[in-house]
């Protein structure tokens, strides 16, 4: 049986899922100009001296396919048993097919229509689609595409940690693990989150794209993410972080321009979306909820009555384990992966204007950041790679190149 490499492996799974996206072996497709040599993939060092002789795309497909339906089996077991979820099953789904009608859905027993979640429609409009498929009833179809969607984050997850971050097989077993413990500290609500999945999986492609300056192609993965959750703005956050500045902390208004235009774009979609499906409602003065008021009082009530057990507590465990696993390796963060660590910062900031802070949903992005972070610094103290942390291109950076 023929032996392919890594890089050979993932530019398999992505031509399937897209024509955008350039093979990530280190070659273009023979037309590069020569001013663009600076945008060549992360991957440039061949990573098939990490995979064991016997590991060929087969056996790497069936390891990745087997650990994301374990791992997804468990999220959404999870999922469904807290909080007695499966309870108010019929309430979820009708809340998803509600979404694309653009009207109230029934919340613990009153009406409630919340409009930042009119621009949400892929889970929703993909159950539809499978419910008048039939076959199964709306419950079923509801809990088998959590399971589908959980699946495919951690599998586009797993793939964006072994050619992005170069990891070996153990160390991307590890990042889908702390990936699904921190997703597991986000179910506290009454209700599923069908977005959740996605934005997870949006993040990561944000970051495997951002980091080989594939500018067009996150521009594109942005405006589709914007009709799964509006966070799909954070893609010009991490565009800005890793090329808008300089290492002399200047502004190179080009590459800021382009994160603007990202962000614009992306959350301009979910506007459009969100009169599309809601009508002038969605787009009102509701349409992004404003929390710092919440937050005041969320945080007062802390202070009034502590609990370990309560939101903070639930941000420390999230934030603990990956936070360590960083500062244990902080000999071997580049630069790329601290502007990467600053926009997680930055991302999380905004969101405690936008967002429920006691949700650690809220933060998705932020611990997707992170994760991936923790196993591109544990991959370069497993290599012994010596410190480019001055180096000036952030895509050429995690490789030690």
């Amino acid at each position: 049986m023929q032996r392919v490499t890594l890089d050979s492996i993932f530019s398999a799974w992505v031509n399937i899922h897209s024509d955008l996206l350039l093979k990530l072996a280190g070659k273009g497709n023979g037309h590069d100009h020569p001013a663009k040599e600076h945008m060549k993939p992360l991957t440039t060092a061949s990573p098939s001296k990490n995979i064991p002789n016997f590991i060929t795309w087969r056996t790497e497909l069936l390891i990745c396919l087997m650990l994301s339906t374990a791992f997804g089996i468990f999220e959404v077991s999870a999922s469904n048993k807290i909080l007695n979820r499966q309870d108010h099953r019929a309430e979820s789904v009708e809340m998803e097919r509600s979404i694309l009608r653009g009207k109230a859905f029934p919340h613990g027993g009153r009406q409630l229509y919340v409009a930042p979640w009119q621009n949400r429609i892929i889970f929703p409009a993909l159950l539809e689609l499978c419910i008048r498929i039939g076959g199964m009833g709306a419950n079923a179809w509801y809990v088998a595409l959590r399971l589908a969607f959980c699946m495919a984050m951690f599998m586009t997850f797993w793939f964006i940690l072994r050619a992005g971050a170069e990891a070996d097989l153990r160390l991307a077993v590890v990042g889908l693990l702390l990936l699904a413990y921190c997703l597991f500290m986000s179910f506290s609500t009454l209700f599923e989150m069908s977005s959740d999945f996605s934005d997870a999986m949006f993040a990561s492609i944000f970051i495997f794209v951002a980091l080989r300056r594939k500018r067009w192609v996150l521009l594109a993965v942005s405006i589709l993410a914007a009709a799964n959750r509006e966070s799909a703005a954070f893609a010009g956050v991490i565009w800005f972080f890793l090329y808008a500045i300089d290492d002399e902390r200047k502004i190179n208004w080009r590459e800021a321009g382009f994160g603007v235009l990202v962000s614009i774009c992306s959350y301009g979609t979910a506007l459009a979306l969100r009169y599309g499906f809601g009508g002038s409602e969605a787009i009102g003065a509701k349409t992004q909820y404003l929390s710092l008021r919440h937050t005041y009082y969320n945080v007062l009530g802390f202070i009034q009555h502590p609990s370990p057990f309560a939101w903070p507590g639930l941000i420390f465990c999230s934030v603990l384990p990956c936070g360590l696993w960083i500062w244990l390796n902080r000999d071997y963060l580049t630069g790329t992966h601290k502007r990467l660590l600053l926009a997680a910062c930055a991302i999380s900031f905004i969101s405690i204007f936008f967002g429920n802070i006691m949700e650690i949903r809220t933060f998705i992005s932020p611990l997707v950041i992170s994760i991936f972070v923790a196993v591109s610094a544990e991959t370069r103290r497993m290599k012994s790679l010596p410190d480019i942390s001055h180096s000036p291109e952030p895509s050429a950076e995690l490789t030690g190149k």
